[in-house]
């Protein structure tokens, strides 16, 4: 039965979003097959809606990341410091290298803060904006960014998920960082020659543009970079992300007011509504931000959060265990993890949720703790950031503006596991 409902689940949030229905929508409609499940199992409708809400309340400090994403991506553009850094870099970045460079630069600066979010919300929006001031495509720039903040999210000391598969698997994170960097080195290599290959062919297929002159429209010197170096040294340091990201928000909204002359209460409306400049052109290429571009994303977390709830409460995965031990069988225990993260981030709808429901289902496949943690980080970490509906793919995306066209040019998150599914069938063959 539990297999039956999550086919459904899953049928019925492809077919939303396939006739164009919003993610929001359909995952609202995805809570309807968990709790005809519950009330199946003869759960009271008053204990289904606590389990419900209860999901909800588990992601309360998600939520707050995500209004401070909004906050810091409006004060930046506002207080010069996005202006100050694509002017700068646009000046020794050619049309050919934005692309491996965004790839390379998401990547080091997520591997430092150790949040995709973060850095998504800071070099990820820099990034996006460079690369369409010089004619690239959003879907490849945006598919840069997607590989390269998760190659942080995946492998940094400071990383939530690094340290929460850590923790599942009592697994000490220095040793899995190290496995990590060996597992991810054909990956990162293959991402890096096609974007290189790719961005030369970006050149040919879209007329090459021109970065605005910002200096035209803000002042440019050297205390606007402040929020951004706030950024990199508290991160350098582990300072909690939320705590550098409202230093960074601090500093900001004090460059906008002592540098660009903005108000108080112009400054508090972008909080709110975002940076939305008179100028058309300045706004269609730094326009953005703000808790208002954050919305759609917190109500897509709330509803996705809420199925781990009713998992938890219904027992319902309990019996789905046993199959995934028989399946390991025939495709072989990485193949197995694979498929159950690929189901998990499909319904799961976050990384959190889909790596605690990855180990609870795949912990029997594999008696080597260090093997397990590496197979979670090479699946399920980076997976979770392919799915459209998944806020590790929804709230990168709409951070830095890109379409989910975006999702097939992230090749690190689809070379890693392919990889390493490649390298355990050869390991199966020959053992």
């Amino acid at each position: 039965m539990e297999i039956i409902v999550l086919c459904l689940f899953c049928l019925l949030l492809l077919g939303t979003v396939f006739f164009g229905g919003s993610l929001v929508l359909a995952l609202f409609l995805g809570l309807l097959p968990f709790w005809c499940y519950g009330l199946c199992r003869k759960t009271a409708p008053a204990s289904l809606l606590r389990m419900t809400l209860q999901g909800i309340m588990t992601v309360r400090n998600i939520l707050i990341t995500f209004l401070l994403i909004g906050v810091l991506t409006a004060f930046w553009r506002a207080c010069g410091t996005i202006p100050a850094i694509v002017g700068g870099a646009s000046k020794w970045i050619s049309s050919s290298q934005v692309v491996v460079l965004t790839f390379v630069m998401n990547g080091a600066v997520s591997f430092l803060l150790g949040s995709s979010f973060a850095t998504a919300a800071t070099m990820g929006v820099i990034s996006m904006i460079m690369a369409q001031g010089m004619g690239t495509s959003p879907a490849l720039a945006g598919g840069a960014i997607l590989g390269g903040i998760y190659f942080g999210d995946r492998c940094s000391p400071v990383s939530t998920s690094a340290l929460l598969v850590s923790e599942l698997t009592k697994t000490d994170i220095y040793r899995n960082i190290h496995h990590m960097f060996r597992s991810a080195l054909v990956s990162v290599a293959g991402s890096i020659l096609f974007y290189l290959c790719l961005g030369r062919g970006d050149m040919n297929w879209h007329s090459q543009g021109e970065i605005v002159d910002f200096s035209f429209y803000f002042y440019l010197g050297l205390p606007v970079l402040l929020p951004a170096a706030a950024i990199l040294v508290l991160g350098f340091f582990h300072v909690a992300v939320k705590k550098t990201m409202g230093a960074s928000i601090l500093l900001a909204g004090i460059c906008a007011l002592c540098f660009q002359h903005v108000g108080v209460l112009d400054l508090l409306h972008m909080a709110v509504f975002g940076f939305h400049p008179a100028h058309e052109e300045l706004n269609r290429i730094l326009g953005g931000g703000g808790l208002v571009s954050m919305v759609k994303v917190a109500a897509i977390v709330c509803l996705s959060s809420s199925y781990a709830g009713i998992f938890q409460g219904t027992g319902m995965l309990d019996r789905i265990r046993e199959k995934v031990v028989l399946l390991s069988k025939k495709v072989g225990p990485f193949g197995t993890l694979v498929l159950v993260s690929a189901s998990a981030v499909v319904t799961a709808c976050n990384q959190t949720l889909a790596i605690m429901v990855t180990w609870e289902l795949g912990k029997p496949l594999m008696e080597d703790r260090e093997e397990m943690a590496l197979a979670m980080e090479d699946s399920v970490v980076v997976m979770a950031a392919l799915v459209p509906w998944s806020i590790a793919c929804a709230v990168p995306l709409e951070s830095v503006g890109a379409p989910m066209s975006a999702i097939p040019a992230a090749v690190y998150l689809w070379l890693l596991p392919l990889w390493h599914w490649a390298m355990a069938a050869v390991g199966r063959r020959f053992t």
